[in-house]
């Protein structure tokens, strides 16, 4: 589990509103296939930063995407291109409301003294696409090896 030091440190990363209070990020599990040259990971750090609704933008599929978004995404994160293409996502998860969140939706905040509407740039109940992330065995050799001092 890691402390609040590790939280503030993978916050900064990840892009999402918040952290969860308790986080796993120790846990990997990696699937490696030496002779196809390829790498299964399963990363809590991935698949957290993928709540952040900018980077699902930058990996979606197909005709869903915002190109606009994705331009703008793409100067900010730092995503190989191959790493980009093999891991692209298919779909977003639906967004969850609470009960209420209609009502709150249409209520005419015009009169409020000092209102801010607060820009989400994540799923508050952080559930994201991730489904694992496939690299080139070659290439990510080294960091396994350090984590996993294998």
């Amino acid at each position: 589990m890691f402390s609040a030091k590790q939280l503030d440190l993978i916050g900064d990363t990840v892009g999402t509103m918040g952290m969860p209070e308790v986080f796993y990020g120790f846990n990997h599990l990696y699937i490696a296939n030496p002779d196809k040259d390829v790498l299964l990971e399963f990363s809590p750090a991935h698949a957290l930063s993928l709540a952040a609704f900018a980077k699902q933008a930058l990996l979606l599929r197909g005709d869903h995407k915002d190109s606009s978004l994705e331009e703008k995404v793409s100067k900010q994160l730092s995503v190989d291109d191959e790493d980009k293409r093999l891991n692209m996502i298919d779909l977003r998860p639906k967004l969850i409301e609470v009960k209420e969140a209609s009502f709150w939706k249409k209520k005419d905040m015009s009169k409020v003294k000092d209102f801010k509407q607060i820009e989400i740039i994540s799923d508050w109940t952080y559930s994201t696409p991730y489904k694992g992330s496939v690299f080139r065995l070659s290439k990510q050799a080294s960091r396994v090896k350090m984590e996993t001092s294998l």
